[in-house]
């Protein structure tokens, strides 16, 4: 590169020449340009924040719809097994109504002025016999023996606070209500009969031939707690439909919280059937829709007929047809949300079906009050816009007089600083990267640019050299810590493993110290019969001084001796009880390095099980345990073997104390087999005839914390839990109940 060319010319002059010829020119067309660029983007980010904007509403809505869907649909749904509950007892009870006992006092019956039959003592549930039914000794012992529906009935009810009522009609017009009304024959129409109502006909065999549950739709509930929907179940005796038990929950427990839900862009929730009545709607959407909604009903006198909501408070009856038909395409398409035009004003729609019972909820928003923030933004970014170009016009006018008369003393400032800037920079002798500056012909610039060319070379160099030596030094620590972290947590988990083998001898010193204290509790007796033969000798001869040595002794051994071996024994089970914790305090710490690469390796499956029941032998010969092995297949596993072998120890101690609490104790017998999976995995099965496990206590058998052992911690078998749940294998249990033994399944796969 030549930087001695001729006809160079100092910048100060350069400068100032050009300035007045490229100045004024650019600087109002530069002006311009922005002003335009920035209405430009103003109006593309307005758009682009309308669209994010409808996104966002539509994710937000979508999202708390699906919330509040799951939350109503999990409670119908418990509501739907509770009643299959009720429907399992109820038909169990026309099977064989002798075999249930009814609770508490016999209740007494009495027939109203109105023919109606019904329970005046004011327990439990109430009944009612329509008095269109002539009461025989059949119809009594019906209403009698239901009696003993009233304890499922009140806990059902207690376990739930969506449950107004709880109830059972039978064919022949007998209802038994929970909780109990008082003056139940004023109540309901004396002539009652239930195949009206849709709390029965709709299961019955023509509407519900499967014989499930069902849902009702929304009604007005007879006996007075306003519009309700019902969960309701046939009941049969054979093939005969003896009536239907049903679990009430009332439509305002729902409404309330639909009507309450915070929701963000002031959008507004509101409910619908199958059939498209309203069964849920705030003010705000009856004024956008132009609807109202029957929120309440006026009991004038008895309820004689089925009463539905009328059809003017069904959404697909509106007048707009317009309006009905994007409802009917936004619940009928696979879309969940849908736009709407209502008059001049624009919504959008969200809706979520709730699969339990068949309806849906939906959210309706505004359009205008979503994009309120982006008009507001718009109109301020405009006036700001304004403003600045007026701003701009006048600094420009006086900018470019006040630049033509101080043009010439800038330019020479300029070009002194950078004179002085070449000289400080070809002293330099490094940088971050190469700069290759081009010649541009002005004797200070150049001069400069030959500097910062040679100083980036420079640079480029010694950094690649810094760069690859600093590498090789990073890439050895880690290689050295790696292997360290792999010595250490080799060599504490094999420590440990040790260790526990020895406590198994210190397990066995232990019982031999309490056999001794055992044997030794009987001096007191043997020292009993010596003093009586001594004194029967002392009252033939007079005189015996081998008694004051034997009570000396006595006390020297019962009481100083026994107490001392007593209190090192408990010290001895204190000591055991620290290294037990300090094993799994260092296992835990192994744990935590569990997931890394290089504690993963081959290990031969039957090696590590023999390995780990070498060192239970003397524990298993000392209890006469019999042991039983099935080792066929031979596996080949690429896994966490501390972890494994751990795991086993863990399995195989549970099954030893298993055997020493049960009526197996001297006759106990562990079975361990190892079989290969359909999908390659190890399963190794691990049976004991122990104490077994109680079956409401299988499910947490696996949770933190729960044991069954006086000094059990509850941690073993769940970290071996969630170790196996990370690395491809699973665990489970099955026993029969106390004193039936207990079945391991431990599968354990590759990593």
């Amino acid at each position: 590169m030549n930087f001695h060319r001729k006809n160079k010319e100092q910048m100060n002059r350069l400068i100032f020449r050009n300035f007045i010829q490229f100045s004024l020119i650019p600087i109002l067309t530069s002006a311009f340009l922005l002003l335009l660029l920035y209405f430009g983007v103003n109006t593309f980010i307005a758009r682009e924040n309308k669209s994010i904007l409808v996104k966002k509403s539509l994710e937000d809505s979508s999202h708390i719809l699906s919330g509040q869907v799951k939350a109503i649909h999990n409670e119908l749904k418990a509501i739907s097994s509770l009643s299959k509950i009720l429907q399992a007892e109820n038909q169990r009870f026309f099977e064989s109504p002798l075999s249930f006992i009814i609770p508490g006092e016999r209740p007494v019956f009495e027939v109203a002025q109105n023919g109606v039959f019904y329970k005046k003592t004011k327990a439990g549930s109430s009944l009612f016999y329509s008095s269109t039914t002539k009461i025989g000794e059949k119809e009594y012992q019906k209403a009698l023996n239901t009696e003993s529906f009233d304890p499922l009935f009140r806990i059902i009810q207690e376990k739930n606070p969506s449950i107004v009522a709880i109830y059972f009609n039978s064919f022949d017009g007998m209802n038994r209500y929970y909780p109990f009304i008082d003056d139940v024959y004023t109540q309901f129409d004396p002539c009652m009969r239930m195949q009206d109502f849709n709390f029965y006909y709709m299961a019955d065999q023509q509407h519900n031939p499967q014989k499930e549950t069902a849902w009702t739709p929304a009604y007005v509930d007879p006996a007075g707690k306003g519009w309700m929907v019902s969960c309701i179940a046939p009941i049969y005796n054979k093939d005969f439909l003896e009536g239907v038990t049903g679990i009430d929950i009332t439509i305002d427990a729902i409404v309330k919280n639909i009507l309450g839900m915070e929701l963000p862009w002031d959008a507004h929730a509101f409910l619908l059937d199958s059939h498209g009545m309203i069964l849920a709607m705030p003010e705000k959407v009856e004024e956008y829709l132009g609807l109202k909604e029957l929120k309440e009903f006026q009991y004038q006198s008895f309820v004689k007929k089925e009463i539905l909501k009328p059809e003017e408070y069904n959404i697909f009856k509106h007048k707009d047809k317009k309006l009905v038909k994007n409802i009917e395409r936004l619940l009928r398409g696979k879309d969940k949300t849908a736009s709407l035009k209502i008059q001049e004003d624009e919504f959008l729609l969200v809706y979520e079906p709730i699969p339990q019972i068949g309806w849906n909820l939906l959210i309706m928003m505004k359009v205008e009050t979503i994009f309120k923030p982006i008009y507001e933004w718009e109109n301020l970014t405009n006036q700001i816009g304004y403003i600045v170009l007026a701003i701009i016009l006048v600094i420009i006018v006086f900018f470019s007089l006040y630049l033509l008369r101080k043009a010439q003393r800038l330019s020479q400032k300029i070009a002194a600083p950078i004179s002085y800037l070449t000289e400080a920079t070809g002293n330099l002798g490094k940088n971050f990267q190469q700069i290759n500056s081009e010649a541009v012909g002005i004797e200070e610039i150049d001069k400069l640019s030959y500097n910062f060319n040679r100083m980036s070379s420079e640079l480029e160099t010694r950094t690649k050299e810094l760069i690859e030596s600093h590498t090789r030094e990073k890439l050895k620590e880690k290689e050295a810590q790696v292997a360290y972290n792999a010595g250490l947590f080799e060599s504490a988990s094999s420590y440990l493993h040790n260790i526990g083998n020895s406590l198994v001898g210190i397990d066995g010193k232990i019982i031999k110290i309490k056999n001794v204290l055992n044997s030794m509790s009987r001096y007191s007796e043997i020292f009993h019969l010596i003093k009586q033969s001594h004194l029967d000798s002392f009252q033939k001869t007079g005189e015996d001084k081998t008694m004051l040595h034997l009570e000396k002794f006595e006390s020297i051994l019962v009481k100083e001796a026994i107490p001392r071996l007593s209190q090192s024994l408990d010290e001895i089970v204190h000591v055991k009880e620290r290294i037990v914790l300090t094993i799994r305090h260092q296992q835990d710490a192994y744990n935590l390095n569990k997931n890394k690469e290089q504690f993963i390796q081959k290990f031969y499956l039957k090696e590590v099980l023999l390995d780990v029941l070498y060192d239970f032998q003397p524990s298993l010969e000392k209890r006469k345990i019999q042991l039983d092995t099935n080792f066929t297949d031979d596996l080949v596993l690429s896994n966490h073997k501390l972890q494994i072998t751990h795991g086993i120890i863990n399995l195989i101690k549970n099954s030893i104390s298993a055997i020493d609490l049960s009526e197996n104790k001297n006759h106990g017998k562990i079975s361990i087999e190892i079989h290969k999976s359909q999908n390659e995995k190890a399963v190794l099965y691990f049976i004991d005839n122990g104490i077994g496990i109680s079956k409401e206590n299988i499910p947490n058998v696996f949770k933190a914390g729960f044991t069954t052992k006086k000094d059990g911690h509850g941690l073993g078998l769940h970290s071996f839990v969630n170790f196996l749940n990370e690395h491809n294998g699973a665990i489970s249990v099955v026993s029969e109940g106390e004193n039936r033994g207990t079945k391991i399944i431990l599968e354990i796969g590759n990593v």
